[in-house]
């Protein structure tokens, strides 16, 4: 895709995101998430905990490694992102980066390694770009005069690219001691506007071992005249925790970044009866990765 194409498309995505409804505009144009995958080689080292808080969209995953040896241990820690690019102002999404990533070992903050690497048309250019006095991190705003001194691909100067993030640390841990890691980021889920009526509102639902009928009447017993809800699916990948128990826990922040308000929250493994937002469960051999939706409800949408 050329630079001009990338501003047709972030100039249609600014004016469909004016032409939603005012004080929800950011909620309801729908955008694919960006998950952060956490894994760690922890080789001897004994995982003992592992949880993951939810508060609106700010995450943080605590894990507790105890070293039962007689001798000192390593463990390697690595947060990744997918390969992204940058499409434009358009994308609430704009930051793929997770640069707020913070981690904490024993409570004290952790220095964390940052590698990016990019790749255009199945190549990787990274050190291409380094050697032009170019950010491998994707960006609209690279001058055109540093663009022409990369190398072409296959006859092609790369004028946009695909890039991963890696931020990776590592911690020392005596014999018989514990050690907590706790990372903290911005969550970036997959979000967008649904019709309460869809049928594809009601799959959504039951994706997330919820039941559609139920879920309806929780939001018009809250608003009565609410034909629209906001759906954050988040994603947690943490491969290295898998068939581990991993305690879940979502709840309402203080102000709610769709600009509306958290209504239900919904993980399969965690029952929810009375649908409430605030939700804390164990999942037993937990999967991969871990689900979790929010629907929220906006005081405008429901006028």
């Amino acid at each position: 895709m050329t630079r001009a194409n990338l501003s047709l498309r972030s100039a249609a995505a600014i004016v469909a995101s004016g032409l939603l409804c005012s004080g929800i505009a950011s909620a309801y144009e729908s955008e694919n998430g960006v998950p952060l995958t956490i894994t760690a080689a922890i080789w001897k080292v004994q995982v003992e905990n592992v949880s993951i808080r939810l508060q609106g969209r700010d995450v943080t995953v605590s894990t507790v490694l105890y070293n039962d040896t007689k001798s000192p241990q390593s463990a390697a820690w690595y947060a990744y992102t997918p390969l992204f690019h940058q499409l434009g102002e358009g994308e609430t999404h704009l930051d793929k980066t997770f640069s707020d990533l913070r981690v904490l070992v024993r409570g004290r903050p952790h220095k964390t390694e940052k590698h990016v690497r990019a790749y255009f048309m199945g190549r990787d250019i990274t050190e291409r770009l380094v050697k032009a006095g170019i950010d491998p991190t994707p960006s609209l705003d690279v001058p055109y005069t540093k663009l022409n001194r990369i190398p072409k691909v296959e006859g092609v100067t790369p004028e946009d690219w695909d890039a991963s993030i890696t931020y990776a640390w590592t911690d020392r841990i005596a014999s018989g001691e514990r050690s907590t890691h706790e990372i903290r980021y911005r969550d970036l889920p997959q979000f967008g506007p649904e019709e309460i009526s869809s049928d594809s509102f009601s799959q959504r639902i039951r994706q997330y071992c919820g039941n559609p009928e139920q879920v309806r009447a929780r939001i018009k017993q809250a608003y009565p005249d609410a034909q629209l809800v906001v759906v954050e699916r988040h994603e947690f990948p943490l491969p290295s925790m898998a068939l581990r128990e991993v305690t879940l826990e979502a709840g309402q922040s203080k102000s709610n970044s769709s600009g509306g308000h958290l209504l239900i929250s919904l993980a399969c493994g965690i029952d929810n009866p009375n649908l409430l937002p605030d939700i804390k469960g164990v999942l037993g051999s937990a999967d991969q990765t871990i689900y979790l939706m929010t629907i929220s409800v906006d005081d405008a949408a429901a006028k």
